[in-house]
């Protein structure tokens, strides 16, 4: 059974953007919040919005993570715009309610009070429903920071101070076939 469709943007260089597009796949990232996938901007109400962050995302990446873009031939901005079809019960939102009561109650159970440890624990979390549930998400949506200031910046983008969280699809690792209609949508 088929979950309504998913669409996010993705901010890389030109060089990586130009490929993805070229070969109609993306290769996932060996780490990140949600451990290894590839993350997309989730586009709720505003693709615009979403183009913002994917930009933002690039350009902190850039400043802050010089090795991400190290080999590629043209650094430049691309912004992707994707499809993402996951299966119904593949789908698990860690952003509702119900998920952030359950965080909170544990978090507090276990005294923890950092937020690096925090987001392992929403991982654990995860991991966990889906031993529950005895299934293999697919897609994971995720609230993650809005990159801020970067070195050298006088201030950050205007719409950090908006919103300084926003929603993240997080298509996890070998699950990648079900991101589909990939384009080019700014360079």
């Amino acid at each position: 059974m088929q979950t309504k469709f998913l669409e996010g943007t993705h901010g890389t260089s030109m060089s990586r953007a130009s490929n993805i597009v070229k070969i109609k796949k993306f290769i996932p990232s060996s780490d990140g919040l949600c451990g290894k996938g590839v993350y997309f901007w989730a586009i709720n109400n505003s693709l615009d919005f979403a183009k913002k962050l994917a930009k933002n995302w690039w350009r902190f990446s850039l400043k802050h993570h010089s090795d991400v873009f190290k080999d590629d031939y043209d650094k430049g901005l691309a912004v992707l715009k994707a499809t993402i079809k996951p299966i119904e019960n593949e789908f698990y939102d860690a952003t509702s309610d119900e998920f952030l009561s359950l965080i909170s109650i544990v978090a507090e159970e276990k005294s923890i009070l950092t937020k690096n440890d925090v987001l392992k624990l929403r991982a654990a979390l995860v991991d966990e429903i889906e031993k529950e549930k005895n299934v293999k998400f697919s897609v994971v949506k995720i609230d993650v920071d809005v990159p801020g200031k970067s070195k050298g910046e006088v201030a950050p983008p205007s719409f950090y101070w908006i919103k300084k969280q926003a929603a993240c699809y997080v298509v996890k690792d070998k699950a990648e076939e079900i991101i589909q209609d990939i384009e080019l949508i700014e360079a």
